[in-house]
């Protein structure tokens, strides 16, 4: 094996560590334990260099094995005659900051399907004023919700364009349906195959809207929670920060409507509205609970896991 095959994956590690570490946040989480390399003799580094190369490699693997299984469903290629040739459109749920649109792209990308976000859709088509785009801006500059029809006809025709990824290869739909009667609506014009449910512990899902901060000049986001909880299971979620550099540390600011009262009346919310379409899904036994257990560099490959299992059971 070459030697920047072995180096090149945890130069990449120790950066993210580092990237935390110069901008005063913790690094807490950010690496598993076994990655402190500098703690240990020259003997342990060299078997913690083959390993984190094994690990990058075991990743990979799953990762191109998701792809070619998709594109082998795509084509045709799968050896059942009831999934030749047909798209992969897969739902991906889950509440308020869970992180379901952030997995949602890394998702869309290694599986090489269309990312579709009904927020993204709504803002398109008033930003191109088209007529529905038109008919969308009169009713938020109203301060009403956009009725469950309009939010449906705008993904369908997302979804429906001919010659689009979208209708070709197929969809992720990130947070849609939101209700029973935009589940039904969809369930009419398209087939969908699965259904991903992330779900994340409540006391982290408040804490990390709490601790959402912009920079006032910038406008980057970051979030400066330190996430080490232990679940009544005994299983520990650590998620390090996502600090501000120093040039931006003085300019943070907060949404109003991040204050934790605040955050938890939107949970309630969402919860009496959108439980029910978990539970419809449920009952059609097409919805997968996924839960987080740590940040993205730990959850990344076990959704990755996850999924592969999932696109082989739906392409059976």
């Amino acid at each position: 094996m070459r030697r920047d095959s072995l180096v090149l994956p945890l130069l990449k590690r120790l950066l993210f560590q580092n990237s935390f570490s110069s901008s005063g946040g913790s690094t807490r989480g950010a690496l598993p334990p076994s990655s402190i390399v500098f703690t240990r003799r020259r003997g342990q580094q060299k078997r913690f260099l083959v390993q984190t190369a094994a690990d990058d490699g075991k990743e990979n693997v799953i990762e191109t094995e998701l792809k070619s299984t998709c594109d082998a469903r795509i084509r045709g290629g799968s050896s059942s005659p009831h999934s030749k040739g047909k798209a992969i459109n897969w739902i991906v749920l889950g509440m308020p900051g869970v992180g379901k649109g952030t997995y949602a792209k890394i998702l869309s990308k290694t599986m090489d399907i269309e990312h579709v976000s009904a927020g993204d859709l709504v803002r398109e088509e008033i930003g191109r004023k088209t007529d529905l785009g038109k008919k969308m801006q009169n009713i938020v500059n109203s301060g009403q919700l956009l009725p469950d029809e309009m939010v449906v006809d705008a993904v369908i025709k997302k979804i429906t364009m001919p010659k689009t990824k979208a209708s070709e290869r197929g969809f992720l739909l990130d947070g849609f349906p939101r209700t029973i009667a935009q589940a039904e609506r969809l369930s009419e014009t398209v087939p969908v195959d699965v259904v991903l449910n992330f779900t994340l512990e409540e006391a982290i899902l408040v804490e990390k809207a709490c601790a959402r901060r912009k920079c006032g000049e910038c406008g980057k986001g970051y979030n400066v929670a330190d996430i080490d909880y232990t679940t009544k299971d005994g299983v520990r979620i650590i998620m390090p920060p996502l600090s501000p550099p120093e040039k931006c540390v003085g300019k943070m600011t907060m949404r109003d409507d991040d204050k934790e009262e605040t955050v938890r009346a939107r949970l309630e919310a969402f919860k009496r509205q959108s439980l029910p379409v978990e539970d419809w899904y449920r009952k059609k036994g097409m919805l997968s609970e996924f839960e987080i257990l740590g940040g993205i560099p730990e959850t990344t490959p076990r959704l990755m896991r996850f999924c592969l299992e999932e696109m082989k059971k739906s392409s059976a």
